[in-house]
């Protein structure tokens, strides 16, 4: 939700109407979602599961729901709630972008800037740059640290599919697990053993981008670069094309990520090649 921090409220709604209008009324889940059905698909991989649902198949949803679904919570009986659930429902799947941002009013979000997260990295970055000595090693660094942040999913998803089999975990193997679970994908993601790049994509793509941050150790790290990140780990992952400017086109196309590549995503920075892109599509 970049859009938010526009600080004019009227080229605000514009902007959003014109997203209505290119968007057709859909847009991609949050990150937190793709990576979570990413990591499920990973797990029932590997425990053998067949006739999945593909995370492909799962990362659309209608743009008033860009924040995340919800349950609707009141005092009211279960029948009551269920009709009040139906029709904040049909409210929501036809509201408009622009109705949705004309709701929020005429106020930015909270830290919506993310400069303090990005000063921590970046002190992060500082910190430990010895241990970088090449894409390889910052790939592996970032790589573990952004698993970590999924980690309590990960186990808790894979406690509830062994539950089924009727396997109960202490706490004891729940602390093993989740080492297990981080060592064995880090090094699955860090030489793409059994395809894992390409079922939990979203990680992979974060992991390069930082990476290719990290090991440039005189780049400053901003706000903006949280941002530009997630909307390259969506567009790269789950869209036929990647419209954005030049220094980030350079990180997904160079040698060491060649992300545009890995994920068949055309990655154009000027204009011109933009016109030429979409008239393909006409």
């Amino acid at each position: 939700m970049e859009l938010m921090k526009q600080g004019n409220y009227d080229l605000r709604i514009e902007t959003a109407k014109l997203i209505d209008s290119l968007s057709l009324g859909v847009a991609l889940n949050l990150m937190d979602s793709r990576i979570k059905n990413e990591i499920a698909f990973f797990i029932n991989k590997i425990l053998g599961k067949t006739n999945l649902i593909t995370p492909a198949s799962v990362v659309w949803c209608k743009v008033a729901y860009i924040f995340g679904f919800f349950q609707i919570s009141t005092a009211f009986d279960k029948h009551t709630k269920s009709l009040i659930q139906r029709e904040v429902f049909r409210r929501m799947w036809n509201m408009t972008f622009g109705e949705f941002i004309e709701k929020l009013g005429d106020s930015k979000l909270q830290n919506m800037d993310r400069n303090d997260a990005a000063e921590n990295i970046h002190k992060k970055i500082i910190e430990h740059a010895h241990e970088v000595t090449s894409f390889k090693s910052a790939y592996s660094n970032e790589i573990r640290g952004i698993i970590r942040c999924f980690g309590d999913y990960a186990l808790d998803y894979y406690i509830s599919m062994i539950k089924q089999d009727g396997i109960e975990a202490s706490q004891k193997e729940r602390d093993e697990t989740i080492n297990i679970f981080v060592n064995a994908l880090t090094i699955a993601l860090a030489e793409n053993k059994e395809n894992t790049r390409d079922m939990i994509r979203t990680l992979h793509i974060l992991g390069c981008l930082h990476a290719t941050l990290r090991n440039d150790k005189g780049a400053p790290f901003s706000g903006n670069h949280l941002y530009d990140f997630e909307h390259s780990a969506a567009a790269l992952a789950y869209c036929n094309a990647f419209l954005t400017e030049n220094s980030l086109r350079s990180i997904v196309t160079q040698k060491n990520t060649a992300l545009d590549k890995s994920y068949n995503c055309h990655v154009v920075s000027k204009i011109d090649d933009a016109i030429v892109y979409i008239k393909t599509l006409l």
